[in-house]
């Protein structure tokens, strides 16, 4: 159980992008970096809500 977490896991949009670029599939690339880019934008956006939320006083002087 304890080398559960490091073996590489397969079927992630990462190892898919991974795989794709081994057999030139640009389609599948470009879509895996534009989806990693906007979930990656979102949970920006969830983390800022969060913060406002938690921290209302932070920024403000």
């Amino acid at each position: 159980m304890a080398g559960e977490p490091a073996r590489p896991q397969h079927g992630g949009m990462g190892h898919t992008g991974l795989n794709a670029s081994n057999f030139l599939r640009t389609d599948i690339v470009s879509m895996g970096i534009i989806v990693i880019g906007v979930v990656a934008y979102l949970f920006d956006l969830f983390m800022r809500w969060v913060e406002r939320r938690l921290v209302p006083w932070k920024g403000r002087s």
